[in-house]
């Protein structure tokens, strides 16, 4: 969690965003834990390939998540969000270089009716 860290709590609604040709909403979870500081386990240390990320060992920032939806066969595509009205201007299409984006209201109700569709 680089970015938001002060407005992302318990209980909030996170989004899970899969960049690359199919980019998209793949996946709605809960956020279940507040921000704190914690580990990589065995499990996520192994997508670590590029030979800088030994500089990313160490505790950091970070939420535990429960998933809500899957949408691995039915993603929410990028293409699909760009050509919404109210979504134009949805942060990851702007910068999709990050972490984690912000979402205003106006945003996620748009998004919500899109993924209970």
């Amino acid at each position: 969690m680089n970015q938001y860290k002060k407005e992302i709590a318990k209980g909030h609604i996170g989004l899970i965003w899969l960049s690359g040709k199919e980019a998209g909403i793949y996946a709605l979870t809960e956020i279940i834990t507040d921000p704190e500081l914690m580990e990589d386990t065995a499990a996520e240390k192994k997508y670590w390939t590029d030979s800088e990320d030994k500089d990313k060992e160490g505790s950091k920032l970070k939420v535990k998540i429960r998933i809500l939806k899957y949408m691995l066969n039915r993603p929410l595509t990028k293409e699909i969000i760009r050509n919404k009205n109210g979504l134009e201007n949805l942060s990851i299409l702007k910068q999709s270089r990050g972490t984690n984006f912000n979402v205003t209201s106006s945003e996620w109700n748009i998004l919500k009716e899109l993924i209970e569709k």
